[in-house]
């Protein structure tokens, strides 16, 4: 399984030739918006960070094989704009070439009480016998068995860093690498990413890969 980070949330996953792209949203570097061959596109929730219904048509038209999948609210604004798309729900998985894709989770975390909640689905994705990748989009709540490789949101109105080391301990994953960081600025980012690895311990390795950077993994 290969990996490669295109900025903030999102993540091209590749295994036999074949690629997926998860949230392609407002903060994702141009890069993202120009690959063709893909599978699929997998939006885990509708807000702009992780969703961008006019780029997204953009890159559907450069890729007229791949399927788009996402959370309910993002279908139904997707099939707004046009296009067809398959909604993902908990305890339903889909398959796409190698992948298969459990959606985990149903809501966004809680950003503030006066703040309606929004649906949120994660994704835990694997090929055959080979590792397991969670993206859990925005929510620490749902913990999936068997995680081998946790993409790990590390700054976000809705999280603070005490719940983000508890987050990564509950998975428990082989591996780990930081997700959502579009609002922090450098230094920022290198503190958070120095105490989530303290803390969480040195039973999970943790990598840092860099834009457009691919991570190998079997």
């Amino acid at each position: 399984m290969k990996i490669t980070r295109y900025g903030h949330a999102t993540l091209l996953v590749e295994e036999a030739g074949m690629g997926i792209l998860i949230d392609p949203g407002s903060f994702t570097l141009a890069e993202a918006f120009e690959l063709t061959g893909l599978a699929a596109v997998f939006t885990t929730h509708e807000h702009p960070d992780h969703f961008q219904p006019e780029r997204l048509a953009g890159l559907a038209a450069a890729n007229p094989s791949a399927t788009l999948y996402g959370a309910p609210p993002v279908v139904d604004a997707i099939t707004a704009a046009g296009l067809e798309a398959v909604e993902l729900h908990e305890g339903t998985p889909v398959t796409v070439g190698p992948f298969t894709v459990q959606p985990v989770g149903a809501m966004h975390q809680e950003v503030h009480p006066r703040m309606p909640r929004i649906e949120n689905v994660g994704l835990l994705i694997s090929a055959g016998a080979g590792p397991r990748l969670f993206h859990p989009g925005d929510s620490y709540e749902s913990v999936p068995e068997g995680v081998d490789i946790l993409a790990v949101p590390i700054s976000s109105p809705w999280g603070r860093l005490g719940e983000t080391v508890d987050f990564v301990t509950a998975v428990a994953p082989g591996t780990m690498f930081p997700i959502h960081d579009a609002l922090l600025s450098p230094a920022g980012r290198g503190l958070f990413w120095s105490w989530v690895p303290m803390l969480v311990g040195d039973g999970v390795a943790a990598l840092d890969p860099g834009p457009l950077e691919t991570l190998e993994f079997s």
